[in-house]
C-alpha cells in the first residue's frame, strides 16, 4: 500500500494536544476547522489529517494550510480503509500527551482550544466538554449538555464503581456515555 505522507515539525518544547482529523471526501468543510485551530501557543499543538483516499481536493486543501502550524502532519492512504481504520489512523499519528478525534466537518468556537489548554494543566486523563450546534453561519442553534451539574465545570474523579454511578445519574443523554467524538480528550 502506498501512502502519500507530509510531514513538519518545527520541533516544540513539548505537544501537549494532537488534533487529530480522520477526513473523507470533506475539502468543502476543512478550511473551516483549520482556521478555527487558534490558541496562544500553537507551539504546543499537533495538527494531524488522515485522508481516507479522498476523491475531492482535500490535498490541496491541506497543502494550503499546513504551514500555519508548527507540528502538522497528512497522511493520504491509498484505498478507503473504511471510517473505524481512517480513525485509528488519525489517533496513531498523534504525537501529544493528549488526543482529540476531530470530525473534519465541526470547527472551535473561539477560545475553545486555550479553555481546553488550561483544563489539560490538572492532567485528567479524560476531558469530556459540551459542544454547540450552529448553522453555516455559526448562529448557534443549541448547546448540548451531556451531563446535568450546577456548576459550568465539573471535575470529576473516578475511582469506583460508585463514582461511575453517580456520574450517570447526572447524564443528560447517551452523549454524557459515549460521548460526540469531536467532544472528548484522552491521555494518549
Amino acid at each position: 500500500m502506498h501512502i502519500f505522507s507530509i510531514s513538519i515539525s518545527r520541533t516544540s518544547p513539548m505537544i501537549i494536544l494532537s488534533i487529530c482529523i480522520p477526513t473523507y471526501n470533506r475539502a468543502e468543510f476543512l478550511p473551516r476547522l483549520f482556521d478555527s485551530i487558534k490558541a496562544r501557543d500553537l507551539s504546543v499543538i499537533q495538527v494531524v489529517v488522515s485522508d481516507n483516499a479522498s476523491t475531492d481536493n482535500t490535498r490541496i486543501i491541506v497543502e494550503q494550510y499546513r504551514n500555519l502550524f508548527p507540528n502538522f502532519e497528512y497522511k493520504c492512504n491509498d484505498t478507503n480503509v473504511g471510517f473505524d481504520r481512517n480513525v485509528y489512523s488519525a489517533a496513531t499519528m498523534g504525537r501529544g500527551e493528549y488526543i482529540l478525534i476531530m470530525g473534519s466537518d465541526d470547527v472551535f468556537m473561539p477560545g475553545a482550544l486555550d479553555a481546553i489548554l488550561d483544563y489539560l494543566e490538572s492532567k485528567p486523563d479524560v476531558l469530556i466538554y459540551n459542544r454547540q450546534e450552529c448553522d453555516d453561519e455559526f448562529h448557534t442553534l443549541r448547546v448540548t449538555r451531556y451531563a446535568n451539574y450546577k456548576a459550568a465545570s465539573t471535575k470529576l474523579v473516578i475511582r469506583d464503581e460508585d463514582d461511575i454511578v453517580s456520574y450517570f445519574k447526572h447524564v443528560t443523554s447517551l452523549c454524557g456515555v459515549f460521548s460526540y467524538i469531536s467532544s472528548v480528550v484522552f491521555r494518549s
